[in-house]
C-alpha cells in the first residue's frame, strides 16, 4: 500500500518562481511517501537536483536512511505513480514522468 505524506519541496528563494530550460524549475525537489511490507512501515524521498534522482528509504523507528543505488525497477515505478498523482493535480510537470518513463524503459532494454 503505497500513501502519499507530502507535496513537492521546492528549495528557492522565497517568493521566486524560476524556471530551468526544460521547465522543471530549479532548487532541489523531494518527494515523500510511505509503503507498507511485510516487516513494517517504509518511508521513501526521492530528491530531484541538478537533473540527478537519489532515492532513500528508512524504516519505522530507524535514525539512518539508506541510499538505493542502484535503484530497482519496483522502486522506480512506485515514484512514477507519486509524481504522476502530483502531475494530475498540476504540482509537477509532464517532463518529470517522461523522465521516469525513460529510465524505466532503458531498466527493461538491461
Amino acid at each position: 500500500m503505497l500513501r502519499f505524506l507530502a507535496g513537492v519541496v521546492n528549495v528557492e528563494q522565497a517568493g521566486a518562481s524560476h524556471r530551468g530550460p526544460e521547465g522543471l524549475g530549479r532548487g532541489m525537489q523531494k518527494h515523500e511517501w510511505r509503503d507498507e511490507d511485510d516487516e513494517g512501515v517504509v518511508f521513501h524521498r526521492a530528491e530531484y537536483h541538478a537533473s540527478r534522482w537519489r532515492l532513500i528509504s528508512q524504516r519505522k523507528g530507524e535514525e539512518e536512511w539508506t541510499e538505493h543505488d542502484p535503484v530497482s525497477r519496483e522502486l522506480w515505478g512506485k515514484l512514477r505513480v507519486i509524481l504522476f498523482n502530483k502531475y494530475q493535480r498540476k504540482r509537477v510537470p509532464w517532463r518529470m514522468i517522461e523522465r521516469i518513463d525513460k529510465i524505466l524503459e532503458d531498466l527493461e532494454d538491461e
